[in-house]
């Protein structure tokens, strides 16, 4: 066994399937721009560029996200639950807010820090592609469980719509019964 022999049998990659972070080859840069210019530490003009392309590229805005305990506290003792196997929807319906906003909880009982974190990003693509398709109003906290893991993308995604739905039928009647 020789590496020089295997060397002239060994297939390189596409540019399209390599995942760079060099402004050259990366869509989200602007034309022409380059951060190596210069030898030494990039500038302060580059460093303020990308983050501000990390953050357009990645998350939930702010205005979109519960952050504080209180916030998840009053979504826990005011709003309906829902236990969807691998995971628990909680939704309170505010009058005062028009976009809906999420909270994700991952205790270190789901799993290791890959496996929360995993399960936070399934979720936050599940709210960023169908928050059209939730209450006007609502404050979202997904409780993740230790097995959701288990189940394909689809399913959570299903099972999520499901709750959704579950809780505008339930928006309904509690409008129906109040007047």
């Amino acid at each position: 066994f020789s590496y020089e022999t295997n060397l002239s049998t060994f297939q390189a990659t596409s540019r399209s399937q390599i995942r760079l972070s060099r402004p050259q080859l990366n869509t989200l840069w602007p034309q022409g721009f380059s951060c190596a210019s210069r030898k030494g530490p990039p500038s302060s003009s580059c460093l303020g560029l990308v983050f501000w392309c990390i953050i357009e590229a990645m998350g939930i805005p702010a205005s979109n996200r519960l952050r504080k305990p209180r916030e998840f506290q009053e979504v826990h003792s005011l709003g309906h639950r829902i236990h969807c196997g691998p995971f628990i929807f909680q939704c309170h319906l505010s009058e005062s807010l028009t976009t809906p906003r999420l909270g994700i909880v991952a205790s270190r009982r789901v799993g290791n820090a890959v496996k929360r974190n995993y399960g936070k990003r399934v979720f936050r693509e599940l709210f960023r592609k169908h928050a059209t398709e939730l209450p006007r109003g609502s404050e979202l906290v997904i409780v993740l469980r230790s097995h959701f893991n288990r189940h394909s993308f689809e399913d959570l995604e299903a099972r999520l719509l499901r709750a959704c739905r579950t809780i505008q039928k339930n928006q309904v009647s509690d409008i129906a019964t109040d007047s």
